[in-house]
């Protein structure tokens, strides 16, 4: 079973940038999903409640933020 890739994304220009760069990376289709927030803080609100309301069994989440001064890990 293929994992189902879903990718939390602040803004909608980062969309458009893996509907463009996924392809090349992989030679066979990939299964995954953008879902485009309004924004950092929305992105940050509405993550939680998101990760548990999807249903796709095999999901794996990617979070995509700019970056910031702040540490990522701690983010």
């Amino acid at each position: 079973m293929t994992a189902h890739l879903v990718f939390l994304l602040e803004e909608r220009s980062a969309k458009e940038m893996l509907d463009g760069l996924l392809p090349r990376l992989h030679p066979q289709p990939v299964s995954y999903r953008c879902i485009v927030f309004e924004g950092k803080q929305d992105l940050e609100k509405q993550l939680v409640r998101r990760i548990r309301g999807y249903r796709v069994p095999g999901a794996r989440f990617i979070v995509v933020r700019d970056q910031d001064s702040g540490d990522c890990h701690l983010i």
